[in-house]
C-alpha cells in the first residue's frame, strides 16, 4: 500500500462555489462549537477565501 496524497474532492467542490453560495451553504448547517476532541471550532461567519 502506498500513500498517494490527500483527497481533493471537497476542495474542488467548494472551489467551484462563489462566496455567496458558500455562505448560503454554511447558513443551512448547524454550528457545532467544538470538535470531537474538544478543540474550539472556527467562529462563524468564516472569513472570505483568498485564492
Amino acid at each position: 500500500m502506498e500513500d498517494q496524497g490527500g483527497r481533493t474532492l471537497h476542495a474542488e467542490h467548494f472551489g467551484r462555489k462563489t462566496d455567496g453560495e458558500f455562505a448560503a451553504y454554511c447558513e443551512k448547517k448547524e454550528f457545532i462549537g467544538s470538535s470531537v476532541d474538544g478543540l474550539p471550532a472556527p467562529p462563524l461567519p468564516l472569513p472570505p477565501r483568498t485564492v
